[in-house]
């Protein structure tokens, strides 16, 4: 028992002796056509000790289905008979030649199916029969199936269904992917004559996938339950072990995927981490589905057929076709993705058709079908020519990164290529080492993914240390934007035996857009500039140096309101980019009188209460700026206080705005008060305040102008 199953259930060696009467009949090879031979005699003697025996045959075959007693929902096959005479039915042995291999797993003992032995254009139904003496009938038997057959069966004995592989419906027919099975046989009659009839279907795309297909490839086998389960069981451990390729290149590929997604979660906008993310996503799903097809009935052959071939294996060359475009920076020749989603779109059409049948669509005849899986085999062509103009591309650009690319972007063309080898040429490309399976196309994509991911680490580590030193550069910009914006904002020491200027200025991120010039000149005045710049940052801090520059400039001149406003317009016009400021200038003489004028900027608030301006647009909008000047006449003791918006748009938690009232009500604070409880409050932008107290004023005689005498205290 332990040697037979160390065999590898490829018995007729070890059971010639058994089965001499069987080895009368003749043996087929690989290519050798079905013969006609004397018809058996009714019932070949099997005596069966606690073991099993292969049922070689020579068994009846004919292609066709049995007519039915009545009908397929209720009747009987007429075929499965016992009486029924099969005597002029073509006769086929399931004798493995030596040494003989083939189907997609390099099996051993492989026997060619009726498509290579007469039948090239056979597919639907045909029959096998074999009539079997049993000399012990009071022992209970079970047959177990072959684990290679084309593509659904029906067993009987003594015309009595005992079992199917695939689900039969009067109206249906779904097949599974091969998988070995046993069925208890019934009880055997007092005269020990057994009639097995086999009723196999073959979809008519089933050729496409194996060159030798049609029907059973290894023989049944017959034997005591304990025995046949035994022997059923050391082939799904075989075919699981066959699959040993697919699960390593499965667990390589999820073992890639999450660096794949944290180099795309570090920089989701480069689209080259995204494309191979899914490329190995698809690639992984693939594998799995053809394991879970292959491995269980979970999943239907159509079902298959759709996700794995259809679906999931050009999915997969698109994304590794875009992966490699994104690879080498082709944004520019936005044809080559195209084209290649083009193809993939062709790809899954054409397979589409090639497999119709097998899907149960149906959209294609028989006699078109190769037609179709031509034109798939010219989409993966032009996908691959795509491969080799990209990898042209990238030595162009650089040389190295397409020398790096060579060895992954051939791997994953013959893989493609592969396939089409065994299925048109009978070109062997699985191989077996210790008990383990591979096929080439599993050894081909796990060299590929094995080159990729040092490339893809690199590359990642690569752009990381690029955006480390772009950042600490920017960090350094931002400093020196900062320093230089300190020395801008530094407000002067003044002097003045009439004014007290305090100011407070906080900027929400490092560098900010508010600006103020507080200046007095030698008659005594004061000359208050602030406004706000839009935007924040670097660029914001140079419009503001360009700003306060002019503004100090324009004031070693005058401190006139409206030519102050002027001034810093046009330094602004032409280099904003699109950039505007918020601005007011004010004059405040030693007598109180206070000219101000102000281009888009919140008035100030005197003794907690605001202003009454007429405004103008901001610096730097367009045409020439021609803003309103107001003048008032302020008393000692007077406070003004003038403000930037960030303290009014100061925002919490719940999304509500200080405002203007609590702005109103703050102004009668300190400036570091006022920016204090604007912070706390939620800062959103820069804040500036700048508080202006009258400590003392000169009379206005009548020398003094006409509009400061009549100026009314607000």
């Amino acid at each position: 028992m332990v040697r037979l199953i160390q065999m590898r259930l490829r018995y007729p060696q070890l059971l010639a002796a058994s089965l001499a009467l069987f080895l009368s009949s003749p043996t087929y090879g690989a290519k050798r056509p079905l013969e006609s031979v004397p018809a058996p005699p009714p019932g070949l003697s099997v005596t069966l000790a606690d073991s099993a025996l292969p049922l070689n045959g020579p068994w009846r075959f004919s292609p066709g289905d049995s007519p039915w007693t009545t009908n397929l929902a209720s009747g009987v096959p007429i075929w499965t008979r016992a009486a029924f005479d099969d005597s002029s039915w073509a006769t086929v042995d399931l004798t493995p030649a030596p040494d003989s291999t083939g189907g997609p797993t390099n099996s051993p003992g492989w026997i060619p199916g009726w498509t290579r032995r007469g039948y090239p254009n056979l597919t639907g139904f045909a029959w096998y029969r074999l009539r079997l003496h049993i000399t012990d009938p009071n022992r209970a038997l079970w047959l177990k199936m072959p684990a290679n057959f084309e593509d659904a069966y029906e067993i009987y004995a003594n015309g009595q269904l005992v079992g199917s592989f695939g689900s039969f419906t009067a109206t249906d027919l779904v097949p599974y992917y091969p998988q070995p099975a046993s069925f208890p046989l019934p009880p055997i009659p007092p005269d020990g004559q057994l009639e097995l009839a086999l009723r196999v279907y073959m979809t008519a795309s089933t050729p496409a996938r194996v060159p030798d297909a049609g029907g059973l490839h290894d023989p049944p086998v017959i034997g005591i339950a304990s025995t046949i389960q035994l022997l059923q069981h050391a082939e799904k451990v075989s075919s699981l072990h066959a699959r040993f390729g697919d699960f390593f290149l499965a667990l390589l590929t999820l073992l890639v995927v999450p660096l794949a997604l944290w180099a795309l979660v570090g920089n989701p906008q480069e689209r080259t981490w995204l494309f191979l993310a899914l490329a190995l996503v698809v690639q992984a799903a693939a594998i799995l589905v053809g394991a879970a097809a292959h491995l269980t009935t979970a999943i239907s052959a159509a079902s298959g057929d759709l996700w794995g071939e259809v679906i999931l294996l050009p999915a997969g060359l698109l994304l590794w076709v875009l992966f490699w475009w994104s690879w080498f920076q082709l944004g520019r020749t936005r044809w080559i993705a195209i084209a290649s989603c083009v193809a993939g779109v062709a790809q899954v059409l054409a397979r589409i058709a090639a497999l119709s049948p097998s899907l149960g669509l149906n959209l294609v005849a028989p006699a078109h079908l190769q037609l179709f899986r031509v034109l798939s085999l010219l989409a993966v062509t032009a996908q691959a020519a795509l491969l080799i103009v990209i990898l042209n591309e990238g030595f162009r650009r650089r040389e190295s990164e397409g020398l790096y690319a060579t060895l992954p972007v051939l791997l994953l063309i013959i893989a493609n290529y592969t396939r089409y080898l065994f299925l048109w040429f009978s070109v062997p490309t699985f191989f077996h080492a210790f008990s383990l399976g591979f096929s080439a196309v599993d050894l081909e994509l796990t060299l590929m993914i094995a080159v990729i991911a040092p490339l893809a680490a690199r590359r990642f580590m690569d752009d990381r240390l690029r955006k480390r030193q772009a950042h600490q550069l920017l960090e350094q910009e931002f400093e020196l934007a900062r320093q230089l914006q300190q020395r801008v904002l530094v407000p002067e020491e003044l002097h003045s035996t009439h004014f007290d200027v305090e100011t407070e200025y906080r900027s929400a991120q490092t560098i900010g857009g508010d600006f103020f010039v507080s200046l007095v000149g030698r008659d005594g005045s004061l000359c208050v500039v602030i406004g706000d710049v839009s935007g924040k940052g670097v660029g914001a801090s140079m419009l503001v140096a360009v700003l306060v520059g002019a503004a100090r400039t324009r004031a070693a001149q005058d401190f006139d309101p409206i030519t102050m406003l002027q001034t810093l317009d046009e330094r602004l016009s032409g280099r904003s980019g699109g950039s505007f400021a918020t601005c007011l200038a004010a004059q405040l003489f030693p007598n109180g009188v206070l000219r101000i004028a102000n281009a888009g900027h919140i008035p100030p608030y005197l003794n907690g209460c605001e202003l009454d301006l007429d405004g103008s647009l901001p610096l730097g909008i367009a045409g020439k700026l021609n803003p309103a000047k107001k003048q008032f006449q302020l008393r000692q003791g007077d406070i003004l206080t003038f403000m930037t918006d960030g303290i009014i748009e100061a925002t919490n938690k719940e999304g509500e705005l200080l405002g203007f009232e609590q702005a109103r009500v703050l102004s009668q604070k300190h400036p570091a008060a006022i920016v204090s409880e604007a912070q706390s409050f939620g800062q959103e932008d820069d804040i500036t305040a700048i508080r202006v107290s009258i400590v003392r004023t000169e009379a206005i005689g009548p020398s003094a102008p006409i509009a400061a005498r009549q100026a009314v205290h607000a």
